[in-house]
């Protein structure tokens, strides 16, 4: 799957807000990611699958997943926050109309554990870019 790849573009595109370059945009994204494999408790084979595009299969690399959505502001306590997905919109090239697309697709997906709640929301905001021909 390349869910993983939409949240490498929302991580990248959330911190491009401060970094003026692509290098430090690139140098903020590896410290939220090397913070959150840290957090998580994620291997190295975790990372690399997020790298990669490949969803990961440990509880703890969808907990990586989890901490950078959190992070960012568009996940809280395993539900969408339509809030923090509506501030990042206003400095993501992405389309209001594509953000309030998949607030509406993924808002009800919830699971008692956030992880695979975040992993799952990950997943559906990732379909939503595809039908809008944002994502491969």
């Amino acid at each position: 799957m390349k869910i993983l790849l939409s949240i490498l573009i929302v991580a990248a595109v959330t911190l491009s807000s401060q970094a003026k370059t692509r290098e430090e945009m690139k140098a903020k994204w590896q410290a939220l990611a090397a913070e959150c494999q840290k957090s998580s408790g994620a291997s190295d084979d975790d990372l690399e699958k997020i790298i990669t595009h490949v969803k990961p299969e440990t509880h703890e690399g969808k907990c990586m997943i989890a901490c950078i959505f959190e992070t960012m502001g568009v996940v809280k306590d395993g539900k969408i926050c339509k809030e923090g997905l509506e501030a990042w919109q206003k400095e993501s090239p992405i389309p209001a109309e594509v953000i309030q697309t998949a607030i509406t697709e993924c808002e009800e997906i919830t699971d008692a554990d956030h992880c695979e709640a975040a992993t799952q929301i990950g997943h559906c905001f990732k379909d939503t870019l595809k039908k809008a021909g944002l994502f491969p």
